[in-house]
């Protein structure tokens, strides 16, 4: 875990930790300021990846995950346009 912030509220494009598809976070980090935060690659290898987590009755965080692609048997982290994934 490399970042957990407080938020209003939280949507996750790709579902959560999806190291494969790339996808984004969006939501109201209070009530007046929105925020968006795109998965990227961090290097040729690590993917940063944002998911939504909310514990039911508790409060809501934006969290960012890195994974090594090669630990989930995939060779890179592709960025760009692409956005952030692992192939």
């Amino acid at each position: 875990l490399l970042e957990r912030v407080q938020v209003q509220s939280c949507t996750d494009t790709d579902g959560g930790l999806n190291y494969l598809v790339t996808g984004n976070v969006s939501g109201m980090l209070n009530s007046t300021t929105s925020y968006k935060k795109n998965d990227f690659c961090i290097n040729n290898i690590t993917v940063g990846e944002y998911r939504c987590v909310n514990p039911g009755s508790g409060p809501v965080y934006r969290e960012l995950w890195s994974e090594d692609c090669t630990n989930i048997n995939k060779t890179r982290c592709i960025g760009g346009s692409s956005g952030g994934r692992c192939i």
